[in-house]
C-alpha cells in the first residue's frame, strides 16, 4: 500500500493525514512539542500508524510522498530566538530598515490600535544598526554598473560581522534585481571566507522593485534561516532513519511544495494556513464549488481566506509579524481567536474580552490539566456542554470540568456575573470576532458572503462555524470529513511549485519581442527546477502572470494570462485583462485607462502535478440518523438562553444521506460539531457535514 502523507505542525497540535491508493483517508493528532517540534511530528506519525494498524516504520517505508507544513519560522520570529544576523547594503542606505515606509507605524496592527495613534509604532528590525554595513557599489535602474564593487571593503565588513558573532548575512543592493552581479560576487566572497555561514541574497529571493520590502524579506530569511534549515534537515534525517525512502517535501506560503533541501526558509511562513486553503480548493473541485470562504480555528488563531471562481487569492501587500515582505503569500487573514484564546474581564468596566493572548499547548486551557489556570474558549465550550470530557481526541485525552469552572469563575467574579453567562459570553464574543474578520475579508473586498459556501476546519472550528456562518448568511457551512486535520490534508494534496520572477517595467503596449523574451527566460529557469525535481513532462503545467498597475499608482495587481507567444495585436488583450481584474477588486467603473497601463513584473509558475487519489464516495443510506444517536446531554444555546437536552451523535456511525436536526452535537474522534437550534446537518456522499 502506498501512502500520501501531509503533516501540519501547529502551535498547539501537530496534525497528520494519510491517503492510500484506494482513497481511504486516515487522520491523527498529537500535542506539539515546542521548541523540539520534531518530537511532536514523530508522535503524530506514531498515532497515525496505530490508527492504520501498522508500525510507524512500516508506514514510512510504504509512503510514496510526505509533505510538511511548519510553523517553526513563524515561531522563531514570535519568540525572538532567530540567528544573530548581519546586513550588507549599498552605502548610504544603512538606515533603510529603521526608516521603513509611511505605513510602517501601523502595518500589521489590529484596527483598534490603528485608530489609537498613541499605540502606533514602527516594528523593531531584526538586525540592529551595529550589525549593518554599507558597501561601496552602485547599479542604476537600467542594470548598468555605475560604481564597481569594492571587494576589499566587503571582506573587511564580513570579517567584522563574523567577529561580532553573526551566524547569517543578508545582502541587499540597489537595483540588484536588474543586475545581480554585485550581490552574486559578494555571495561568492562570503562562501569562500566562511563556507558554513548562512547567506541571503535579495536578487535571488525577491527580485522586484521596493527596497524596504526586499530588504525585510532577506533579513527575515537570514534571521530564521539557520534554525529553519536545521529543523527541516533534522526532520528529514529522522524520517529517513525510521524508514522513509524519499526526500521530504515542504509546504510553501505560495501554496505549493518543494523539496526540503531546496526550500527557502522564509517561504515556509504561514505554510499551515496555506495548506488549508489548498485543501479547500481540492475538495471544492470534487464538490463542484468555486466560491469558498475558508475558516481555520486552531488553538491560537482564526485564519480566513477566500477562493473566488476557483482561484486562490494572494496578498497584495504581504505582511509577516508586522514586517512588509516581498514573497508570494496566499492571502490569509488571522486574529488571535482559537480554542486556547484567553477570556478576561476589564478591571475598570467588568466587560469580558477574548484573546488575543493564548494559552498555547503548554500549559494550555485549564481543562487540559497541564497546569493552566486562565479561562479559555475551550474551557467555555466544556462548561456549556459542547464537549464531552471523556471523549476529547476520541477519549485519548481527558478534560477536567472542575478546572474549567474554577478558571471561568475567576472572570465571573471580576465581571460580577454567573459562570454560565461568562462561558456563553466567551463563546459569543469569539464567534463575533470570527464573523467580523470574515466580513473584512469578503465584504470590504467586494464579495458578498451569501454567494459563497463556508468551509470550517481546524480542531476547534466545527464547534463555532454554524454560529458565525449563520450570522454571515452564507449558502451553507461545510465541515470536511477530515476537518480537524484539514491543513494537513491540503499539504498532502499540494503540487510541487516553483515560481520565478523578473522585474521589467514598461507601458502597454510593450515590444512583443521583449515581452516574449522575458517569459522565455523565466520558463527556462522553471524548467530547470522541475528537471531537478524529476517531474515528468506530462505532469508539468506552466502559468504566466503579469503584475500591472495604472500610471501614477503604486500598488500592483496580479493578472493571469494565457501561455502563448504574444504579438503586437495581443497588447490590447493584455490591457483589457488588467482592467477586468482591477474592477473585480476595486469595483465596477474604478478603472482609469487614460492613466495608461504599466507592466512591472513578469512571473512564471511551474507546477509539478503529484498524484491525488479522488475522494471516496459512499452510497446514500437515507435520512434516518438514529443509529448514530448516543444519548442526550444538556447544552447551552443562546436561542433558549438556557441549557436544553441535546442529542449527541457519533460521527463514525453517521452514514451518507443522514440528516441531523439541531440542537445537536456530533462527536468525532478529533473534533466536535455543534448544530444550533433551527439548523440541520446533512451528511453528503463524501461524509462531509453540510449545515
Amino acid at each position: 500500500m502506498a501512502y500520501f502523507i501531509g503533516v501540519d505542525t501547529g502551535g498547539t497540535f501537530t496534525d497528520v493525514v494519510a491517503i492510500d491508493e484506494k482513497s481511504v483517508t486516515t487522520t491523527a493528532k498529537a500535542l506539539s512539542t515546542p521548541p523540539r517540534f520534531e518530537d511532536g511530528i514523530m508522535n503524530a506519525l506514531q498515532a497515525l500508524a496505530e490508527e492504520i494498524g501498522i508500525t510507524r516504520e512500516k508506514l514510512l517505508r510504504e509512503t510514496a510522498r510526505l509533505s510538511l507544513g511548519t510553523t517553526v519560522a513563524t515561531n522563531t520570529l514570535i519568540t525572538g530566538t532567530g540567528a544573530k544576523a548581519g546586513l550588507l547594503i549599498t552605502v548610504g542606505f544603512e538606515d533603510t530598515l529603521h526608516i521603513g515606509r509611511g505605513i510602517s507605524k501601523w502595518i500589521g496592527l489590529p484596527e483598534s490600535q490603528i485608530k489609537d495613534y498613541s499605540m502606533a509604532s514602527k516594528p523593531k528590525p531584526y538586525i540592529p544598526k551595529e550589525l549593518i554595513r554599507g558597501i561601496t557599489e552602485r547599479i542604476d535602474w537600467k542594470g548598468s554598473i555605475v560604481c564597481p564593487l569594492n571587494r576589499e571593503e566587503v571582506k573587511q565588513a564580513v570579517k567584522a560581522l563574523v567577529d561580532k558573532g553573526v551566524e547569517a548575512i543578508a545582502v541587499c543592493f540597489l537595483w540588484s534585481f536588474k543586475n545581480p552581479a554585485h550581490e552574486n560576487e559578494v555571495g561568492t566572497i562570503i562562501s569562500e571566507m566562511y563556507p558554513d555561514l548562512f547567506i541571503s541574497l535579495s536578487s535571488e529571493m525577491a527580485p522586484i522593485l521596493g527596497d524596504y520590502e526586499r530588504c525585510n524579506t532577506i533579513v527575515l530569511n537570514a534571521y530564521i534561516g539557520p534554525t529553519t534549515k536545521e529543523f527541516i534537515a533534522k526532520v528529514d534525517e529522522d524520517l529517513k532513519a525510521k524508514g522513509l525512502n524519499f526526500p521530504m517535501l515542504v509546504m510553501q506560503c505560495s501554496g505549493g511544495t518543494t523539496f526540503g533541501s531546496a526550500v527557502t526558509p522564509a517561504a515556509t511562513f504561514e505554510s499551515g494556513p496555506a495548506g488549508g486553503v489548498i485543501g479547500s480548493r481540492f475538495i471544492g473541485e470534487q464538490l463542484g464549488l468555486k466560491n469558498i470562504i475558508t475558516t481555520d480555528v486552531g488553538g491560537t488563531s482564526f485564519d480566513v481566506s477566500v477562493i473566488a471562481d476557483g482561484a486562490v487569492m494572494f496578498a497584495r501587500e504581504p505582511v509577516v509579524e508586522r514586517q512588509a515582505i516581498a514573497l508570494p503569500l496566499i492571502d490569509v487573514a488571522s486574529i488571535g481567536a482559537g480554542g486556547g484564546s484567553i477570556a478576561w474581564a476589564d478591571p475598570s468596566t467588568g466587560l469580558i474580552h477574548v484573546g488575543p493572548k493564548s494559552a498555547t499547548a503548554r500549559p494550555g486551557p485549564a481543562c487540559y490539566g497541564f497546569g493552566g489556570t486562565e479561562p479559555t474558549v475551550t474551557d467555555a465550550c466544556l462548561v456549556l456542554g459542547y464537549l464531552d470530557p471523556d471523549y476529547f481526541l476520541g477519549g485519548k485525552m481527558k478534560l477536567y470540568p472542575d478546572k474549567a469552572l474554577d478558571a471561568i469563575k475567576k472572570v465571573a467574579d471580576q465581571a460580577k456575573l454567573d459562570v454560565t453567562r461568562v462561558a456563553a459570553g466567551t463563546y459569543d464574543i469569539v464567534c463575533s470576532h470570527m464573523a467580523d474578520l470574515i466580513r473584512i475579508t469578503t465584504v470590504q473586498r467586494g464579495y458578498d458572503p451569501r454567494d459563497f459556501v463556508l468551509f470550517a476546519f481546524g480542531g476547534a472550528g466545527p464547534a463555532h462555524a454554524a454560529v458565525y456562518g449563520a450570522e454571515l448568511g452564507v449558502k451553507e457551512v461545510i465541515i470536511p470529513s477530515a476537518a480537524s486535520t484539514y491543513s494537513a490534508l491540503g499539504i498532502a494534496t499540494s503540487d510541487i511549485l516553483h515560481t520565478n520572477v523578473l522585474y521589467d517595467s514598461s507601458p502597454i503596449p510593450m515590444d512583443p519581442n521583449r515581452f516574449n523574451k522575458n517569459f522565455q527566460t523565466l520558463e527556462e529557469r522553471v524548467t530547470e527546477d522541475l528537471n531537478r525535481d524529476g517531474i515528468k513532462e506530462k505532469d508539468r503545467t506552466m502559468r504566466y502572470f503579469l503584475e500591472m498597475k495604472y500610471g501614477s499608482q503604486i500598488h500592483v495587481l496580479r493578472v493571469l494570462i494565457p501561455r502563448k507567444r504574444y504579438r503586437a495585436e495581443d497588447m490590447d488583450f493584455i490591457a483589457n485583462e488588467f482592467d477586468k481584474v482591477y474592477e473585480s477588486v476595486y469595483g465596477k467603473g474604478s478603472g482609469y485607462s487614460p492613466a495608461g497601463r504599466f507592466v512591472t513584473t513578469f512571473i512564471v509558475e511551474g507546477i509539478g502535478k503529484v498524484p491525488k487519489p479522488p475522494l471516496l464516495a459512499h452510497r446514500l443510506k437515507g435520512r434516518d440518523a438514529s443509529a448514530a444517536l448516543m444519548g442526550k446531554r444538556d447544552a447551552f444555546f443562546k436561542k433558549h438562553n438556557d441549557y436544553v437536552p441535546t442529542n449527541i451523535y457519533n460521527y463514525d456511525k453517521l452514514r451518507a444521506g443522514n440528516i441531523v436536526e439541531g440542537p445537536a452535537i456530533i462527536e468525532a474522534t478529533k473534533t466536535t460539531i455543534v448544530v444550533p437550534p433551527d439548523q440541520k446537518a446533512r451528511i453528503d456522499e463524501y461524509l462531509n457535514i453540510r449545515i
